[in-house]
């Protein structure tokens, strides 16, 4: 019978190994995971353009001061400069969650809700419809005033949340119709 042996020198056994290697990740490019893309700055340019409604409360407030800085303003824009519209209608409603033995609220939690519509500015067409909540709970106490602090603590950080979710919402339409919304 045939034996059959390859050696092969060290040095030979190297390039084998790099051609080997360089074939197989010649197909791979590289890019950062979050570099720029041409979809995503078009996504960021147009949330610049978006005027938020001016609140109809403190809450709203919150949210609205969160999207701009959300959307890259460095102050409000004005109505008639903006390409976009978004209307916020936000609804918060508190509830005992935890009771003790003798009926005393222990801990409570605040639920924010809000609906927004994102209409183009010109001819007042819906974009974009969402709906989000956000459920921020806090200890309840003896003191008056510590409960109305926590409960205005605990909304303030339901609205935060209620806001990233509509950045979200929205730039991921923005990205989604890579510029189709100004152009419709």
């Amino acid at each position: 019978m045939w034996s059959f042996s390859l050696v092969l020198s060290k040095k030979t056994m190297k390039v084998v190994v790099l051609l080997g290697a360089f074939a197989a990740l010649s197909g791979c490019t590289f890019s950062p995971v979050y570099a720029p893309t041409a979809q995503l700055q078009t996504a960021q340019d147009q949330t610049r353009q978006i005027f938020v409604e001016r609140p109809a409360n403190r809450s709203e407030q919150v949210i609205r001061n969160e999207l701009l800085f959300a959307f890259g303003q460095n102050q409000a824009i004005e109505p008639n400069a903006a390409i976009y519209v978004l209307d916020l209608n936000t609804r918060f409603t508190t509830q005992n969650d935890l009771v003790s033995r003798t009926g005393v609220s222990i801990a409570s939690s605040t639920l924010g809700t809000t609906v927004f519509e994102l209409k183009r500015r010109d001819d007042g067409e819906t974009l974009y419809k969402g709906q989000t909540s956000s459920r921020a709970t806090y200890d309840v106490f003896e003191q008056e005033f510590a409960n109305i602090r926590a409960e205005r603590d605990a909304e303030n950080r339901a609205a935060r949340e209620i806001a990233a979710n509509i950045n979200a919402q929205i730039s991921g339409y923005f990205a989604a119709n890579a510029g189709a919304a100004a152009t419709d």
